[in-house]
């Protein structure tokens, strides 16, 4: 088993500050990179750029803290993560014979692959340092607003979701991301930017991470403004691998799946019970609800009636993509409720 290398850089990387996009980011890194930037306070904050290939606004950050701090120390140390190089080089999520890399912060025996090695050894790292904070940084495949997703209801990680933006999600689903397994070491935050290219969801990040680094401590209490919607995620919606998908005016009448072509409009969109969510002529609903423990809720969601794919109560959609591969490969969408902070 070969176990991708860490090497450790205490510098920024020549070449990082003007690298021109996230595609040429192998020219100066060739594979997952570690670095370590003194800072002027020592517990650092720890960043996670490029776990998906595809998702390029992290990659702008780094290269943007890299001119920010070129011959000169932040204000905070910093712990980086440069994850998924070779999908970045290519532009897409994941390669074909890797693991999603943000699927392999927590496994059994069974999820013993190198990049599983690699990151426990970046939790072991990071935890060593007591690091300040963590900031997994990514673009959305579909359309959704920018919003900010906490495992944990700390006042820390509180602070930086309504920092952020106006939108968050406490969410448990899957178990296996960065920021959940980061949530037990220190407060830790998902940051969900838009589409890459996205410049207001770049400068938001940006500007998230700068005032974190410039942070002494965070507040004992944070209380949400009125306006700040919370949700909980209390299910993923996963496809039947062996069924075809199509959308909306694709004419194939055969697909076992149909879509709605403007599906992406019901992110953060609250469906009210009976809402059509899908089409599918089979006898048995080829969607189905997965909670955090593994357990099938798409009864408890889902009714199929007449070839109608409805949802049985209000729920409120997000991260719904219309791109085929990232469903296959990840999940059609999360399945949201309000969450009462009271």
């Amino acid at each position: 088993m070969r176990v991708p290398q860490l090497s450790c850089f205490e510098e920024w990387p020549k070449g990082l500050a003007d690298c021109p996009s996230s595609r040429d980011i192998a020219r100066i890194l060739p594979g997952p990179r570690w670095m370590a930037i003194e800072g002027e306070q020592k517990a650092p904050l720890f960043l996670s750029t490029l776990l998906h290939g595809n998702e390029k606004t992290s990659f702008h950050v780094l290269s943007a803290l890299a001119n920010d701090y070129a011959g000169k120390r932040p204000p905070r140390s910093l712990l980086i993560f440069v994850g998924n190089v070779a999908a970045a080089a290519l532009g897409k999520r994941v390669l074909d014979e890797q693991p999603d890399y943000n699927r392999i912060w927590h496994g059994g025996i069974h999820d013993q692959t190198p990049e599983h090695v690699m990151a426990e050894a970046v939790k072991h790292k990071v935890a060593a340092a007591h690091p300040f904070a963590a900031i997994d940084i990514h673009n959305t495949t579909g359309r959704n607003p920018h919003y900010g997703c906490v495992s944990s209801m700390r006042a820390a990680d509180l602070y930086m979701l309504q920092y952020f933006a106006d939108i968050g999600v406490y969410y448990q689903n899957p178990p296996t991301t960065l920021s959940i397994a980061f949530s037990k070491i220190c407060p830790s935050i998902t940051i969900e930017c838009g589409q890459s290219g996205n410049m207001v969801g770049f400068n938001r990040a940006l500007a998230l991470v700068r005032h974190v680094l410039a942070l002494d401590a965070f507040p004992k209490d944070t209380t949400l403004a009125p306006e700040f919607r919370l949700f909980e995620t209390v299910g993923r919606v996963l496809v039947d691998p062996e069924k075809s998908i199509s959308f909306t005016g694709d004419d194939m009448p055969d697909s076992d799946i149909v879509l709605d072509s403007n599906i992406e409009a019901f992110n953060f969109t609250d469906l009210p019970a009976k809402s059509v969510f899908a089409r599918s002529n089979l006898g048995e609903n080829p969607l189905r609800v997965i909670n955090e423990f593994g357990e099938n809720l798409t009864a408890d969601f889902f009714d199929q009636i007449d070839g109608q794919i409805q949802v049985k109560r209000q729920v409120t959609p997000a991260m719904i993509t219309s791109d085929t591969a990232i469903i296959r490969q990840d999940c059609l969408s999360y399945l949201m409720v309000p969450m009462d902070t009271d």
